[in-house]
């Protein structure tokens, strides 16, 4: 009975090993990046939106659009975690022009008051929103 255990074991150990060779000699995982045409259209999904009236939803599409264009240029840096409050401090930090800052602070409020509160649809709102994007996306807000 001895025997067989030891016999066992010894089984099982050369089979572990077996397993972690494998396992290493496949190659490791790498991470794939989005590409550009998988990636959320932001700016567009917010145009689609405003013409359908629905300018809360695309102010909020406005808004990620904007965020993600501070993002990639290194402007702030944020995480999916993190939250609004947070924003706003990484804003006032940022090497944003002043006036640009208090604007997309000013927006960032407004939208989150119509989203969380009054839930009320408003074009001005959307056209601030395409007006900070649009100067993000021509390189007022690089770092």
């Amino acid at each position: 009975m001895l025997a067989s255990l030891a016999a066992f074991a010894l089984l099982l150990l050369a089979h572990i090993a077996w397993s972690i060779r494998a396992a290493l000699r496949m190659p490791a995982p790498t991470k794939r990046r989005a590409r550009a045409d998988e990636r959320p259209r932001f700016a567009e999904e917010a145009h689609a939106l405003a013409q359908q009236g629905r300018y809360l939803e695309a102010s909020q599409r406005l808004q990620l659009a904007s965020l993600e264009l501070l993002l990639e240029g290194g402007t702030i840096e944020l995480g999916r975690h993190e939250s609004n409050r947070t924003l706003r401090a990484r804003l006032a930090d940022s090497r944003l022009p002043g006036e640009l800052r208090a604007a997309l602070t000013r927006a960032l409020d407004e939208l989150q008051a119509r989203w969380f509160r009054e839930h009320r649809a408003d074009r001005g709102l959307y056209e601030r929103w395409r007006e900070l994007h649009a100067r993000l996306r021509d390189g007022e807000g690089a770092a």
